[in-house]
């Protein structure tokens, strides 16, 4: 029986393993086949491994969508300082959540309308100042 030479889900920074027990581990198998799709200069790796059922742009643009909703995320926990949750209770950490979505949402629906009105895309790398200027308003 062949050696297992990487984990599946690997090891995180600090040394700690994620995602999977032992028992699962054991059950991974030794090799596993992978596709690598080479999409504007970068290579990504996937197990959906007929180019037929999913195509190298289907992947590209779930890369892309999934990219965009990972800066959506670090957005809502910098800019709206959602890094640190202050509740004490959970139903107030959940009533602490849905507040910034909320007040995310809001900012793109406002960022999306003014888009639309000067013909501009509406995702723009300057989310932070709409922030700020919502905040003065």
């Amino acid at each position: 029986m062949a050696k297992k030479t990487t984990s599946l889900y690997g090891k995180s920074q600090n040394n700690d393993r994620t995602r999977m027990n032992e028992s699962m581990y054991r059950q991974m198998p030794d090799t596993l086949a992978i596709r690598e799709i080479k999409i504007s200069g970068k290579v990504t790796t996937t197990t959906l491994l007929n180019p037929k059922e999913v195509t190298r742009k289907e992947i590209g643009e779930l890369y892309t969508e999934r990219w965009l909703i990972e800066v959506d995320f670090s957005f809502i926990k910098t800019v709206l300082q959602m890094d640190i949750l202050r509740c004490k209770t959970p139903d107030m950490v959940y009533k602490e959540i849905w507040v910034h979505l909320l007040a995310y949402n809001l900012i793109r629906t406002v960022m999306a309308q003014a888009a639309h009105r000067y013909n501009l895309p509406p995702r723009t790398p300057e989310f932070p100042r709409h922030v700020t200027a919502v905040k003065c308003i």
